[in-house]
């Protein structure tokens, strides 16, 4: 029948079909709802959804379908329900309670209306708050690097990339920096004749159109500042700061943390320190597993040392060894019979199987041809085996009391070809580059060099320069890809692996 229940039936799903299509927010596959869950409150009929009305004046019933609350307000009003209204601007109506105290579907409900306005499925929505705050992608853009560029060109532009971050002292880590990502990207999208910004309008206006956009994107953090949730997070900290059980972890922390402290500081220190470097290394992990026996993080000293020793072993060079094996003072009798930190009985450089492997490939590099490789490694041999003057009592407490470059340049009269390489090697500086970052953002931001700088001005940098890189955390990029994790060392290769697993086994 045309005209019977059927046919009526399908005009319905019809015409449901073609209201669903102007509507770009769909159902949230999550929980099965709509994403901004309003209701239209009609006496015979209960949609679903809240389609959005032709005139953004128009004033609609609507239900939260999160909240439960009833309100009659244009849509405009309905994104500032659920998102906040812009920065510098104040919205007659409250937030959603439900979207207060969840951050995690307020994101998503964002992302998912952000991407249905950038679409541009609704004229409505091209209309709305995000729209204006937000620059909206064209969904007919090309990669125009991809395709313009043939491969020789882009070559090029990689080498000229390289070479500014070179010029100017910037770490390549930045290459995985998001914001660096979308600024290469919006160069190859913009115009060809493209100027960078002039110094002062970079560090005026722009500074503080930059500093603005930033405010505005922690519009929806700061909004859930005076929440319940946020209070409650309050008074947990300050529960655990009068708890004893968290003044026993920090005490923990700095005791397990103190012999990374001492070696660092030692490798900061005055002197000729490359004799010296390898064996402290070894005490200050031998320290760590002493402390960590003692307490109740025994368990996690295995993964500890795993991370201790996998850096070692990226910074740990030939050099090491040699200036390890070349130190008089690590064959001392008296010393080998002193217990080391960790259990661990001492043992003489020759003793040790990696650092004879140490040794052999810095000869292979400092020896200019077999024969002088051949003459150091028998008068390394003379030396450790202390023979000819370098078994005389005088030598042998020389050796504990003086320094070493000095104990060589007065003994090593029947060694001089090790003799001069000893001096040369153990006179090397060292210093903690590998393990240093920029600890305060503040002394990055503001020193000595930057001083032209007013305070207000270094205050706004400070700002971007932190909350940036807060709101990068709360995106899906920064746990999984290329940009994973990307500030947490930006000005090391060698500690970054280990925060990451760090991170990743608290998260276990």
């Amino acid at each position: 029948m045309v005209f019977g229940r059927r046919g009526t039936k399908r005009r319905l799903e019809a015409d449901q079909s073609e209201q669903t299509q102007q509507n770009p927010i769909e159902v949230d596959v999550e929980d099965q709802q709509n994403p901004i869950e309003i209701n239209k409150i009609n006496k015979t009929t209960k949609n679903r959804y809240l389609y959005i009305p032709k005139s953004l004046n128009s004033l609609k019933k609507w239900r939260c379908n999160h909240c439960q609350k009833t309100h009659t307000s244009s849509y405009t009003k309905i994104h500032h329900y659920f998102f906040g209204a812009p920065a510098g601007q104040k919205s007659d109506i409250a937030r959603c309670t439900t979207m207060l105290t969840n951050r995690s579907k307020l994101e998503r409900i964002k992302a998912m209306v952000e991407e249905a306005e950038s679409n541009g499925g609704s004229q409505s929505l091209t209309k709305s708050t995000m729209a204006n705050s937000n620059v909206r992608k064209s969904g007919t853009q090309r990669n125009v690097i991809a395709e313009s560029f043939r491969t020789v060109e882009r070559r090029q532009l990689d080498v000229l990339v390289v070479q500014a971050l070179c010029a100017n002292g910037i770490p390549f880590n930045v290459l995985r920096n998001p914001d660096f990502i979308n600024m290469m990207v919006g160069l190859s999208r913009g115009s060809t004749d493209y100027k960078p910004p002039s110094f002062d309008r970079a560090r005026t206006t722009l500074v503080d159109e930059v500093y603005r956009e930033v405010d505005n994107k922690l519009a929806n953090v700061k909004s859930t500042w005076g929440t319940a949730l946020c209070l409650s997070l309050g008074r947990r900290v300050a529960a655990n700061i009068n708890n004893s059980d968290f003044w026993d972890d920090v005490d923990n922390v700095i005791k397990i943390t103190k012999p990374m402290y001492m070696m660092i500081r030692f490798a900061d220190g005055e002197g000729h320190k490359m004799g010296e470097v390898y064996e402290n290394m070894d005490c200050m992990i031998g320290e760590i597993k002493d402390l960590m026996s003692d307490n109740k993080h025994l368990l996690d000293w295995e993964k500890m040392e795993e991370i201790l020793v996998s850096w070692w072993e990226k910074v740990n060079i030939p050099l090491h060894c040699l200036g390890f094996a070349l130190n008089p003072q690590y064959y001392d009798a008296n010393y080998l019979k002193t217990a080391a930190p960790g259990g661990h009985p001492r043992r003489a450089p020759n003793a040790d199987c990696e650092v004879v492997n140490g040794v052999l490939k810095a000869f292979d590099k400092i020896g200019e041809d077999e024969n002088e490789k051949t003459v150091l490694r028998q008068q390394l041999s003379a030396f450790q085996a202390k023979e000819g003057i370098f078994g005389s009592r005088e030598v042998m407490v020389d050796a504990v009391i003086m320094n070493p470059i000095s104990w060589w340049s007065t003994y090593g009269s029947e060694t001089p070809e090790l003799a001069e390489i000893a001096g040369r090697v153990l006179a090397q500086p060292i210093n903690s580059s590998s393990a240093e970052r920029v600890w305060t953002t503040y002394s990055y931001i503001h020193n000595t060099k930057r001083n032209r700088l007013n305070g207000a001005r270094a205050d706004k940098l400070v700002f971007i320069h932190s909350n940036i890189r807060l709101i990068s955390r709360l995106t899906a990029t920064y746990k999984e890809g290329p940009s994973k994790k990307w500030d947490i060392n930006p000005e090391s290769d060698y500690l970054e692996d280990s925060i990451i697993r760090l991170e990743e086994l608290r998260c276990v």
